[in-house]
């Protein structure tokens, strides 16, 4: 659920985008998770249980929602590449291939190889290495019962659920395995998986035609996923999911609750983040507009201070 969104350079998920843009919130709004959003400009965000965390375009940190652990109080530097979020926990993933998380659980991760994913389920983190492996650290209540290959597999990208983590296998299949009891579903056959992100009790991915598909737990349609191809992202939350599609717009299913199903009506958003019964996104700067007439040539330049004929909205 964002908790669970894997972001680095769009391996899988959504959250993470090319040029920067500002953050819109929707959903519940308990602990600010819509209210307290940051300006400026962000280039990649991830949403967990009641809190979101973002990087800002020189590469700073922001974090805003419930901090009832001071899982908002973000660590200091300007060379994060990626973020996820827990439940009373954040995670961030440095230039270097290393990992800091704070909150609950704090401190670097510490791991012998350079790290190039990470996944956060609620209650602790994964990542994966340069080895194509899997790597976790026991939570504060629970500790991940990892498959039996998971360290050397040939893994590409990792996501992290509820209790549970998914990851994609360079052949294109999917692994699936969590803690003993609460996950017990069974991941759907094919070798044309290219993104996926997992929710509370369920996962949603896109396949290589760019269409949707999901499996786990469906007490509230959440594996009820739209149809058609097109998608080009997707991130799952608590009930319900999200998908990005190449056009821009953002498509909701599942169940709503506090108003998660109220997606903003726009056809420009760059990314998506969906945590537990609030989402976050990224969407492009505002601009205003202004012609400059030079050798008979008008020109098209974004400028918020310059304006003709009035105010542009």
């Amino acid at each position: 659920m964002r908790n669970a969104i894997l972001i680095l350079a769009v391996v899988v998920g959504s959250g993470s985008v090319a040029s920067g843009g500002r953050i819109i919130a929707w959903g519940d709004d308990t602990f600010g998770q819509v209210s307290d959003v940051p300006s400026g400009e962000f280039v990649s965000l991830a949403s967990g249980t009641w809190h979101s965390v973002a990087i800002r375009a020189d590469g700073s940190l922001a974090a805003w929602g419930k901090n009832d652990f001071e899982q908002c109080d973000v660590p200091s530097g300007y060379d994060y590449i990626a973020v996820e979020a827990g439940t009373r926990y954040s995670m961030a993933l440095k230039a270097n291939g290393t990992a800091i998380v704070w909150g609950d659980i704090s401190g670097p991760l510490d791991h012998q190889l350079p790290l190039t994913a990470i996944a956060a389920t609620n209650y602790y983190p994964a990542a994966l290495d340069t080895n194509a492996g899997a790597i976790a650290w026991p939570g504060q209540y629970l500790s991940p019962r990892m498959p039996d290959e998971a360290y050397g597999s040939a893994w590409s990208a990792i996501s992290g659920g509820g209790y549970h983590y998914v990851a994609i296998c360079t052949d294109g299949t999917v692994d699936a395995w969590g803690v003993s009891g609460l996950v017990t579903y069974t991941v759907p056959q094919g070798d044309d998986y290219a993104k996926i992100d997992a929710g509370f009790n369920f996962c949603a991915a896109i396949r290589t035609d760019g269409s949707l598909t999901a499996f786990g737990v469906d007490t509230a349609d959440q594996l009820d996923v739209p149809a058609g191809t097109g998608f080009a992202s997707v991130s799952a939350g608590r009930h319900y999911g999200l998908a990005l599609t190449e056009g821009g717009e953002v498509i909701f299913w599942g169940t709503d609750s506090n108003g998660i199903a109220d997606v903003p009506d726009r056809s420009d958003y760059l990314a998506i983040a969906a945590g537990g019964e609030h989402a976050a996104a990224l969407v492009p700067e505002p601009a205003t507009l202004s012609l400059l007439a030079l050798g008979g040539l008008a020109v098209l330049r974004k400028d918020s201070r310059r304006r003709f004929g009035g105010a542009i909205q």
